[in-house]
């Protein structure tokens, strides 16, 4: 969300219209200044959550994210180490007239949020982000899951049903874990929560979204290593995640064209925003 974003438009046209930088946050921003418009025109009475999450790779074990929790410090396939940071930015937020406070609300938040995950670039203490592809996406939905699995209990019959909503500055493609990508996958079927993805990105030359698995068993078999299992054959190092709905965000064309999902928009539900 740091990063620039390319000046073009993915789609729509560029008529009488310079091209322009910004960071995807901003762009992000764009998107919610829209969003709670068209919650308000409509009179919806959402519950929104707004959680942040990130993964910073780190240089030295001894270094901690914060000075007031305890951290867990995590090696990838690469030898890399790595901690994973949430923070809950909008908490049950229902707003059905003053919803543009809230943006307010996230942008000191991602100020901030460098300096509160120690984000550094001291050589021989670097604690830097990952890119979008690179992220605790898969962590952070399943933290989520945590705390919708019991939407049964106690139900708020004023609105009906959850949904988790990720914003991504990253074009679709994501390295996660083989086991955990399939744990996600059975507790969204068994939850019967939808899942959408809004990426900021450009849209790649293939499908998507793409998962490439991250060869996180280092005993791997001949064959696994050559992309052959028992289970898929040819092809098992990468997976297409159906239960999950991509769109892309453009912001050239009118208002009704914003990609994004029609059901959002159609109701009540609650609401949980990931913003990686």
């Amino acid at each position: 969300m740091w990063d620039f974003a390319s000046p073009y438009m993915a789609v729509g046209n560029q008529k009488n219209r310079e091209p322009t930088c910004e960071t995807y946050f901003n762009k992000f921003i764009t998107f919610a200044r829209k969003l709670f418009e068209k919650w308000k025109q409509l009179e919806l009475t959402h519950n929104l959550t707004v959680v942040f999450f990130s993964r910073t790779f780190i240089r030295k074990k001894e270094d901690l994210p914060l000075s007031n929790t305890p951290s867990v410090i995590h090696t990838d396939s690469d030898g890399r180490m790595y901690c994973d940071h949430y923070r809950i930015v909008l908490n049950n937020e229902t707003r059905t007239t003053d919803w543009e406070s809230l943006v307010h609300r996230m942008k000191q938040a991602f100020v901030s949020y460098p300096k509160e995950v120690k984000w550094d670039l001291t050589p021989g203490k670097e604690r830097i982000p990952s890119t979008a592809g690179q992220g605790n996406i898969l962590e952070a939905v399943n933290m989520t899951l945590n705390l919708l699995h019991l939407h049964f209990i106690d139900r708020d019959l004023h609105r009906t049903g959850n949904s988790i909503v990720i914003m991504t500055a990253g074009n679709g493609v994501f390295e996660v874990s083989k086991n955990l990508a399939g744990i996600t996958k059975q507790r969204m079927m068994d939850n019967g929560i939808g899942s959408d993805m809004l990426s900021l990105g450009l849209p790649p030359l293939h499908v998507i979204p793409f998962f490439l698995f991250r060869n996180d068993n280092k005993e791997n078999t001949a064959e696994e290593a050559q992309g052959f299992d028992d289970d898929g054959g040819a092809g098992s190092s990468f997976e297409v995640p159906h239960w999950m709905n991509l769109s892309y965000v453009d912001y050239d064309d009118d208002e009704e064209a914003m990609l994004y999902k029609e059901h959002i928009n159609d109701g009540k539900q609650t609401c949980t925003v990931s913003v990686l």
